[in-house]
């Protein structure tokens, strides 16, 4: 089953200009547009889309936020969140 992803880059206060990316996963009943127009609060949305767990138990990303017309980077995407969610 398919989830939705946003990456949002956070600047670190007081680091020198340092951002972090953070992947925020999330249930398909929530669209991208609603959750970014919070985020967008705290970081830049940088890329989003939809994701899932595969019998090797890795993330992988696809697709495309119609409601924020942003792109996924599925590659670099799915780094994120395997490094940040599941080591």
């Amino acid at each position: 089953m398919h989830s939705k992803y946003i990456i949002l880059t956070c600047k670190m206060n007081g680091l020198n200009d340092l951002s972090l990316e953070v992947p925020i996963v999330f249930p398909k009943l929530i669209t991208h547009s609603n959750l970014a127009n919070e985020l967008g609060k705290i970081g830049k949305i940088k890329s989003a889309g939809f994701c899932y767990i595969d019998t090797d138990g890795l993330y992988y990303c696809l697709g495309r936020s119609e409601s924020l017309g942003i792109d996924s980077n599925p590659m670099d995407d799915a780094c994120i969140l395997n490094s940040a969610l599941l080591y």
